[in-house]
């Protein structure tokens, strides 16, 4: 007689889903202009409480270091202002993207915009249905055109029910390992359920054309 012994068999599904992060520098009339060289801008992942709450926690651990955050708001759902401005910039986004605002309203001659993407899918509906039930991330895939990134430490900021937080900091460089040298990425072994409650914070430069984040999930 086969013996039991006591393991479960998994039976959840493996998938796995890329979120990329890109930015734009543009004049006040949305037209793309060329990035100011080392500056960088925060960008925030999930964390959907926190977004609710304008992002109060997040620009506490990563906060805008070149131009302050005007607003966050999802493409097909808000930016009603520059919808109806004519923006050349917003022929890069598609529906469902999150996109972080930034500029100084004391002299506005400039934006930044920071978007969040996903192909074939929307960011904003994983962020709305991620409490429909458990995910779970076993794995993260990081990877940048601009080595500068690589040197920026993602934040997984933790928020209590009030409001209160806390964050684990991992850097990507501590994870580089001999097989990932001459490939384009780098593999993260964190293992996390995705909540409202968290969120990974962190910054992307200016100069950075994609910036690339794929989970692999189990649910």
């Amino acid at each position: 007689m086969k013996q039991n012994t006591g393991k479960f068999l998994d039976i959840r599904k493996k998938d796995s889903f890329t979120i990329e992060v890109s930015s734009y520098t543009t004049d006040m009339l949305g037209n793309i202009t060329a990035n100011v060289p080392g500056t960088k801008y925060p960008f925030y992942l999930f964390g959907k409480m926190d977004a609710d709450g304008g992002y109060t926690q997040g620009s506490r651990f990563v906060p805008s270091l070149s131009l302050p955050m005007l607003y966050t708001g999802i493409m097909g759902k808000s930016f009603d202002y520059f919808l109806f401005q004519n923006f050349p910039v917003l022929s890069n986004f598609v529906i469902g993207d999150i996109i972080h605002v930034f500029g100084n309203v004391n002299n506005l001659n400039s934006l930044v915009f920071v978007c969040q993407h996903i192909q074939y899918n929307s960011v904003a509906a994983i962020v709305q249905n991620k409490n429909q039930g458990k995910i779970e991330i076993y794995e993260l895939l990081y990877s940048s055109d601009n080595l500068q990134n690589y040197a920026e430490s993602l934040q997984f900021v933790k928020l209590d029910m009030i409001g209160l937080a806390k964050s684990d900091i991992y850097n990507p460089l501590s994870f580089k390992t001999i097989d990932t040298v001459l490939a384009d990425f780098i593999r993260l072994n964190i293992k996390f359920d995705l909540s409202e409650n968290l969120g990974i914070y962190s910054y992307i430069y200016a100069a950075t054309t994609k910036l690339k984040f794929n989970f692999k999930i189990l649910y």
